[in-house]
């Protein structure tokens, strides 16, 4: 099983706890703290609209498709796109920019944050993309649904897989020398 397919299959199973669980009563959850102002120093380095991962060795693009990096923060809208659409896009790119593996996007899914589970810090593009989700597409096909591609969303961290004529955000990533 890969990681992405332990991670759904943890779902499943917090999903039914969670459901045993709202039935009492529970203390309000604690503040989120982001990685950004945690551990940046010793994992992240912001470089530009760039942020480089020193543990994964992986550059990303701090803004989805479609914004862009200015004065701090994302500007524009993000760009839905399906799988083909995202794949092209990248290779009109270079620079070796490509989407990431689902175990890629999972690596910066921020488990301390929800809507958005990501750090806002070094990604600020991150918002709502559709009906109260932010799915990114992946580069990985799900091997439990074949025919499916996996996919991450961003509003909780949570993984799926869906046809890749679905619209949804992208996120690019490159491997650093």
């Amino acid at each position: 099983m890969t990681f992405a397919d332990n991670r759904i299959l943890m779902l499943v199973l917090n999903s039914s706890v969670l459901a045993a669980l709202l039935l009492l009563p529970v203390p309000a959850l604690a503040d989120c703290t982001p990685i950004g102002q945690q551990v940046s120093t010793s994992r992240f380095v912001v470089s530009g609209d760039e942020v480089h991962d020193k543990s994964t060795k992986l550059g990303w693009s701090r803004c989805p498709v479609g914004m862009h990096f200015q004065e701090g923060r994302c500007v524009g809208t993000a760009t839905l796109m399906t799988l083909p659409e995202a794949e092209e896009h990248a290779r009109t790119l270079g620079k070796d920019w490509r989407l990431a593996s689902v175990d890629e996007l999972l690596s910066i899914v921020e488990p301390r944050c929800n809507n958005p589970a990501i750090d806002t810090a070094l990604f600020p593009g991150a918002s709502e993309l559709f009906e109260g989700q932010s799915k990114y597409w992946s580069s990985t096909p799900s091997d439990v649904m074949p025919g499916l591609m996996y996919n991450v969303d961003f509003t909780d961290g949570t993984v799926d897989a869906n046809s890749e004529g679905i619209p949804m955000g992208v996120r690019f990533v490159r491997t650093l020398p």
